[in-house]
């Protein structure tokens, strides 16, 4: 019945490539299930990291319009992934990606943004706040402004 040993030389399925091509091919299923994920995953991200710093530009905004005094400064630093723009809008802060708003943050003050160039990533950007006088320019050279606006007109 077991008169015949098994032939130890005898090349099977395993030492074929079919399990290399069938490796292959499981890898290549994976990776189009991974790979799709993970750069929606790191757009979730980005995202995340882009809606704290816009509410850290609300909290300094809170914070220069809750002192009250016309000239209260307030710099903060923001560090935005790319693709990103913070807009500041008459009483919102929006955040924006291929000019499609994804978030908006409502200010219960107004603002005015007198910045010489657009808060859009990548880079790192140091914002001045500032509590300042309706109808007066504060501009100052700053890159980025954003004046909270008081509601007394300059006398």
């Amino acid at each position: 019945m077991f008169n015949n040993p098994p032939n130890l030389n005898r090349k099977g399925i395993e030492s074929t490539p079919f399990y290399l091509i069938l490796s292959g091919i499981v890898l290549l299923l994976t990776a189009s299930v991974v790979f799709p994920s993970y750069s929606q995953w790191q757009d979730t991200m980005n995202l995340g990291k882009t809606a704290a710093e816009a509410k850290e530009i609300l909290s300094s905004i809170e914070s220069v319009h809750s002192l009250g005094d016309i000239g209260s400064i307030q710099q903060t630093e923001l560090n935005l992934p790319a693709g990103y723009e913070i807009e500041v809008r008459n009483t919102s802060i929006v955040i924006k990606k291929e000019n499609k708003t994804l978030k908006r943050y409502p200010v219960d003050v107004e603002l005015i943004y007198r910045g010489n160039r657009s808060i859009s990533g990548p880079g790192r950007y140091r914002i001045t706040i500032v509590y300042w006088i309706r109808n007066d320019s504060t501009n100052e050279g700053k890159d980025f402004l954003i004046e909270v606006v008081d509601g007394q007109t300059p006398s």
